[in-house]
């Protein structure tokens, strides 16, 4: 009588057993699902409008090291109050040729180096300043606008 309790006491272990194993490989299969997951099209545009307006406003900030004055702002309505020349010198550039230089430098240290696309635009009314840009961005796009006083506009695209 024992051997008959022993092998139905070894099938029930066996049956949970499989239940058990039946669970995780479901559980394992649906986390791979929702974890791996591409993020969708509106995740993406969040990201990238969070991206363009905190480097616009990061860029905007920023103190050039070559200059005496105190902000990239400062600098890129001097280059649109006085284009094509600029009254600011800075590094023995005007101040459109030295922002135009440096806003490069930091793009490409950090968007391009992350596989981002993006334009920057300096405008004046309908008038294009000042433009850097590493690709057309011909796709999907992510804009952050700054505007200043005398029709100034700053424009900055991250592109999809």
């Amino acid at each position: 009588m024992s051997k008959r309790f022993t092998k139905k006491g070894q099938m029930e272990i066996f049956g949970l057993l499989i239940i058990i194993t039946l669970i995780i490989l479901g559980v394992i299969f649906a986390l791979r699902f929702v974890v791996m997951k591409e993020p969708t099209n509106i995740q993406k545009s969040f990201v990238q409008e969070g991206i363009a307006q905190n480097m616009l406003d990061s860029i905007l900030d920023t103190k050039p090291n070559d200059c005496y004055v105190s902000t990239f702002s400062d600098l890129l309505v001097d280059c649109a109050d006085f284009y094509p020349l600029g009254a600011i010198y800075c590094d023995n550039l005007n101040s459109c040729e030295y922002s135009q230089r440096e806003i490069d430098k930091i793009l490409n240290n950090s968007l391009r180096n992350w596989s981002y696309d993006y334009e920057f635009i300096l405008e004046r009314g309908s008038t294009e300043l000042l433009r850097v840009q590493n690709n057309n961005c011909t796709m999907e796009r992510d804009a952050a606008l700054q505007p200043f006083p005398g029709s100034i506009e700053i424009k900055f695209y991250v592109c999809s």
